[in-house]
């Protein structure tokens, strides 16, 4: 069976959700089966098996992928997955298979920046309503999501029949790199380190990390996530005179990511709004202590292994980092090893795989 995935929202160099997707259930898929990957630019193979097969065609913002279906049947393709909704399926002789990350547009709809300014309108345009969503995915034969929080949402705004498969393949990390158990800081009289991995979006929530920062004196916040020099004053002004406690370590690869994660006091997310949480589960992995929002998806992704407060509130969070005793903290530790380990990209990829044969079946 001739399956193809596409790679095209691999971003190399970034730590967002979509490209730790698409390269680790890539990489886990491909152990079970053969695969070929759609790619945009041969950089996106950085992040794949080394001898992936693959196939190089248009950007997926390009108005070429108008006819990408025609380009795909031509190359045989039987099944196609996308870890994201909008690869076009116009004219083709496939089985789709498409996923749902999130909703969270349609709340806050600033789009991302890094999308060309044209792109930027149509795509704050496609977010007003839930009727594009819904004639998009239209074109699909499956559908994927990453969470039981997200799947109620789909089926709140109706975008997805009944009648046709979703499954629910929920991110992971890559066990190689996030292991082992926390370690103490250097010395004694050393500042302790929260530690915040991810976008710098409003919803993020990092200025309100920024000014719990305030109420904790004795801890730096390192952001790993590179940041614009607009960002950095930004939140440097927000912290004033705590500002030289705020540490930008830019960005960083996974190995590096994870040593300061073992060596933190814990990893801290304000988030309001996310369709999972993968650093979540790799600061569990480490051994590292998890304080984030209540919000139903973290509580989803944590269980009782976080320590939860109140949702931009700078004042909670701050209380949320002081409830970690000692005592706490070696129970957050062995909780969060526990729950992360109920998480592999492997049985992820068994989910995208077995949909595969589902449909292939039905062809």
């Amino acid at each position: 069976m001739t399956v193809f995935f596409d790679c095209r929202f691999i971003r190399p160099g970034h730590m967002d959700g979509i490209t730790r997707y698409s390269e680790q259930v890539y990489g886990a898929l491909s152990r079970i089966r053969p695969l070929t990957a759609l790619i945009s630019s041969h950089e996106q193979l950085r992040g794949l098996p080394p001898g992936s097969p693959f196939l190089l065609v248009n950007r997926p913002t390009s108005i070429r992928e108008l006819t990408l279906a025609r380009r795909l049947g031509r190359a045989g393709a039987e099944v196609v997955f996308s870890p994201m909704q909008t690869t076009s399926g116009l004219g083709r002789r496939y089985k789709l298979i498409s996923t749902v990350h999130d909703l969270i547009y349609y709340r806050r709809r600033k789009p991302p920046t890094f999308l060309p300014w044209p792109v930027r309108i149509i795509w704050r345009m496609y977010h007003l309503s839930f009727w594009p969503q819904r004639v998009l995915l239209r074109q699909s034969d499956a559908l994927v999501t990453v969470s039981q929080t997200t799947k109620l949402d789909i089926e709140r705004a109706r975008l997805w029949p009944a009648k046709k498969p979703l499954r629910i393949a929920s991110p992971a990390f890559d066990s190689q790199v996030f292991e082992g158990s926390n370690g103490n800081p250097a010395s004694a009289n050393a500042l302790k380190a929260l530690v915040y991995a991810g976008s710098y979006l409003p919803y993020k929530g990092v200025e309100t990390i920024v000014e719990a920062l305030k109420e904790l004196p004795d801890f730096e916040l390192h952001l790993v996530t590179e940041a614009s020099g607009e960002v950095q004053g930004r939140l440097r002004r927000i912290a004033g005179e705590a500002a030289p406690r705020v540490k930008f370590l830019g960005g960083l690869d996974d190995a590096k990511y994870a040593q300061v994660l073992r060596q933190a006091h814990s990893f801290v997310s304000a988030s309001v709004d996310e369709g999972f949480g993968i650093p979540l589960i790799e600061a569990m992995a480490c051994g590292t202590p998890v304080v984030c929002s209540d919000i139903p998806v973290f509580r989803e992704v944590a269980g009782e292994a976080a320590e939860f407060f109140e949702p931009s509130s700078a004042k909670s969070l701050a209380e949320a980092v002081n409830r970690l005793s000692s005592e706490r903290v070696f129970e957050l530790r062995n909780e969060g090893l526990a729950r992360s380990s109920q998480f592999s990209w492997d049985a992820t990829a068994r989910v995208v795989s077995s949909l595969i044969d589902e449909l292939a079946a039905e062809a």
